[in-house]
C-alpha cells in the first residue's frame, strides 16, 4: 500500500471514530443503546451528581461517571417516567459553563459506560473567571496597601477620587498593608484568617489599638456562673490579649466583599465591613470578567424568554407557588427555597426540571442568610413564575427539549473557589431518629 493510501486509511479510521463518539454523545444515543431508553422518575432536591449517577446506574446496570469537581455538585432533579437519555442530556446542559460544553463520553465500543466531561473550553472559561476575579481583588488590595503609607491628608485626597477607599480609615488601611501576600492568597481562596493579638508584631498591635480606638462594643462571655454581658468603649491605650484580627471574604462569589474584624470573644467583635468597597449592583460598574460572564448567561435568558418559548403551550399553564412546601425527603413543611419553588411548579404541571442546587445564601463564604420566598406567586403562567423565581434567587432558566433547565453562576464560581455549597440545614448533625431541620425562616 502506498504511503498516501496508508494516510488516507488512517484519516478515515480517525474520522469514523470521531463520528461514532460524537454520535454516541448526542441525546438520541438511546436509539442505539436500549439501556438509555429505560424510563426513570426522580423527585430529589440538592442531590449530588455522584448520587444521581449512582441511583441511575443501579436501576439499569449502566455505569455512569463524571469528573472529580462535578461529583459533589448538587442538583434539583424532578421528572416522571422520562428516558434516562433525557436526564443525561439535561444534566450535560446544566453542568456546562458557556461558551464551553459538557458531553457524555462513551467508554468502549459498544459503550460499556458513559462519563460526563466538560470540554477544554468549558474548563478554561471557569478558570478564567476565577483568575480574573482574583486579579480584580488583588488589584483592589494593592490600591489599599499603596494607600497605607499616605498621611491622613493624602488619604482624604485619594478618597475623593477613589470612592472605594472613602469609608476605610487610614489606620485600617495601614493594618491591611502590614500583612504578607500569603495571607491574601488564603483569603482569596475563601479561607477565613484569624490572627491572635499575641502573634501580631508590636507595630501591628499598635495599629490594632489605634484602629478600634473609641469603638463601643457589647459582647458576651461565658463565666462559671453563666453568661455575662460586657459593654465598654475601647480606649486604644491598653493591650487586648484575647482579641483576634479576622480577615475574610463575605457576600456572594460574583461580588465578594473583604471584611477586617477585631474579634473580642467567640461571639462578639467589631470591624470594617466591605473594606475594599467592591462595586454594587450597577451593571456598568462591574469588572469586565463579571460583565462577560453575566452577559453569557443573559443571552440564554433572553433566548428562553423569546416569543417562540414563552408562547409554548406547556409554559402557558397556570401555577401558584406558596411560601411553604412539603420536603420530599421527610414529608415536613419547609419555607420555600429555590428547590421548593421548582418542586411546586413540577408537581402542578408535570414538567421535568433539572436545576443547580443553589442554596441561595446571601453570604456564601459564611453559608448564611438563605433566600426564601416571602410572598406567594399566585396564578402565574409557568414562564412568568420562572421569571420571578430567577429574580428572587439570581438564577437563569432555559426551555430546552421539553425540560426546564435552571443555572446559577454562583454555583460555578463558588465551586471553583472550593466553597462548601451544601445547604446548612442538610449537613447539621441530627439526633437519632430525627430528620434534617428546616432552613431558618
Amino acid at each position: 500500500m502506498l504511503p498516501s493510501q496508508v494516510l488516507a486509511a488512517g484519516l478515515l479510521v480517525t474520522i469514523c471514530g470521531m463520528a461514532q463518539r460524537s454520535w454516541a454523545m448526542t441525546p438520541d444515543a438511546s436509539l442505539a443503546d436500549p439501556r438509555l431508553r429505560v424510563p426513570i422518575s426522580l423527585r430529589e432536591l440538592y442531590l449530588p451528581v455522584e448520587e444521581l449517577l449512582g441511583q441511575t446506574s443501579e436501576r439499569v446496570r449502566l455505569p455512569l461517571h463524571t469528573v472529580d469537581h462535578l461529583r459533589r455538585r448538587r442538583h434539583h432533579v424532578l421528572c416522571k417516567a422520562r428516558p434516562i437519555s433525557e436526564v443525561m442530556a439535561a444534566l450535560a446542559d446544566v453542568t456546562m459553563t458557556r461558551p464551553g460544553t459538557t458531553r457524555w463520553v462513551p467508554g468502549g465500543v459498544p459503550p460499556r459506560s458513559y462519563t460526563l466531561r466538560p470540554d477544554l473550553l468549558c474548563q478554561e472559561t471557569e478558570r478564567r473567571l476565577q483568575r480574573e476575579r482574583s486579579t480584580e481583588l488583588r488589584s483592589r488590595i494593592a490600591q489599599a496597601v499603596a494607600a497605607g503609607s499616605l498621611s491622613d491628608e493624602e488619604h482624604r485626597n485619594l478618597s475623593s477620587t477613589n470612592p472605594r477607599l472613602a469609608h476605610a480609615s487610614p489606620t485600617m488601611i495601614r493594618l491591611v498593608a502590614e500583612f504578607s501576600p500569603g495571607l491574601w492568597d488564603a483569603v482569596l481562596r475563601g479561607e477565613r484568617q484569624m490572627i491572635p493579638y499575641a502573634q501580631l508584631t508590636l507595630r501591628q498591635q499598635a495599629i490594632v489599638r489605634q484602629t478600634w480606638r473609641g469603638v463601643f462594643s457589647t459582647t458576651s462571655t461565658k463565666a462559671s456562673d453563666g453568661t455575662r454581658v460586657v459593654t465598654g468603649t475601647f480606649d486604644g491605650d491598653r493591650d487586648y490579649p484575647l482579641t483576634k484580627v479576622e480577615f475574610r471574604l463575605s457576600g456572594i462569589p460574583q461580588r465578594p466583599s473583604l471584611w477586617v474584624m477585631m474579634r473580642h470573644t467567640l461571639d462578639g467583635g467589631s470591624g470594617a465591613p466591605n473594606f475594599l468597597g467592591l462595586p454594587g449592583r450597577v451593571h456598568p460598574s462591574l469588572p469586565k470578567w463579571l460583565q462577560d460572564a453575566i452577559e453569557t448567561e443573559q443571552t440564554t435568558w433572553r433566548k428562553a424568554h423569546s416569543p417562540a418559548n414563552t408562547t409554548d403551550p406547556v409554559l402557558q399553564q397556570r401555577v401558584t407557588i406558596q411560601q411553604q412546601f412539603v420536603e420530599p425527603s421527610d414529608g415536613k413543611q419547609r419555607t420555600t427555597t429555590l428547590g421548593g419553588a421548582l418542586l411546586q411548579i413540577h408537581e402542578q404541571t408535570g414538567i421535568p426540571i433539572l436545576a443547580h442546587g443553589d442554596p441561595g445564601f446571601d453570604d456564601y463564604y459564611r453559608r448564611s442568610g438563605g433566600r426564601m420566598l416571602h410572598e406567594p406567586i399566585e396564578n402565574a403562567r409557568v414562564w412568568e413564575a420562572l421569571q420571578q423565581v430567577g429574580e428572587r434567587w439570581r438564577v437563569t432558566w432555559e426551555w430546552k427539549r421539553g425540560w426546564i433547565l435552571v443555572r446559577s453562576l454562583n454555583v460555578v464560581l463558588g465551586e471553583r473557589d472550593g466553597l462548601d455549597l451544601t445547604p446548612i440545614w442538610l449537613d447539621q448533625p441530627k439526633p437519632k431518629g430525627e430528620t434534617s431541620p428546616a432552613p431558618a425562616r
